[in-house]
């Protein structure tokens, strides 16, 4: 990312960043692609994953948030700290912490956390209206892949001690129906 399904479809100018080993397999891929993309490489394959992953169960904290009702100043406070949770992450489990600023981190990130079209974002919105049913049967009718990557995410973080209080957090509102203005005083501290 950071794009959308139906942009690439409409063929709208996009970009991505590739993670491969080398140069060769990244210039194979560009070489066969149209103009209207913007390509930056990596080498840091397990970063680029977990930015494409991570950013899913992030979106849902951002939807949360925007259930609220605030300013966009709220989920731009919200963003940046989950940049640098990432940056964290990507530290503790030998991820370039770099990786959190290219198209797939930051890029992919933004577009996710402020998007109407983003899955991950409305499902986490949906916290807002306190109805257990509603969300229930929005999981059943869409694809929601950060509700799946923030259980497995936890599982392993909570396995391998990794410091990431703000996806601890939102695993708690969204599994264990938390308060989910616990969300704020967090991003506040």
């Amino acid at each position: 990312g950071p794009t959308f399904a139906v942009d690439i479809a409409a063929l709208e100018p996009v970009g991505f960043t590739l993670a491969t080993m080398g140069k060769k397999d990244f210039e194979k891929i560009t070489n066969a692609v149209k103009d209207g993309v913007k390509f930056e490489h990596s080498h840091d394959i397990l970063g680029i994953e977990m930015a494409g992953s991570l950013k899913n169960a992030y979106a849902i904290g951002s939807g949360i948030l925007s259930g609220f009702n605030y300013g966009h100043s709220i989920r731009c406070l919200y963003i940046t700290a989950v940049l640098n949770e990432m940056r964290n992450i990507f530290k503790q489990v030998g991820a370039e912490e770099k990786t959190v600023l290219t198209l797939a981190g930051v890029g992919d990130l933004v577009l996710t956390c402020t998007s109407l079209n983003s899955r991950n974002f409305t499902f986490g919105s949906l916290f807002s209206l306190d109805n257990k049913k509603t969300k229930d049967e929005y999981l059943k009718n869409n694809t929601v892949e950060g509700y799946d990557n923030l259980k497995t995410y936890i599982n392993i973080f909570k396995d391998k001690k990794i410091d990431a209080p703000i996806l601890f957090m939102i695993y708690d509102i969204v599994i264990n129906n938390a308060d989910s203005e616990k969300l704020i005083d967090l991003i506040l501290k």
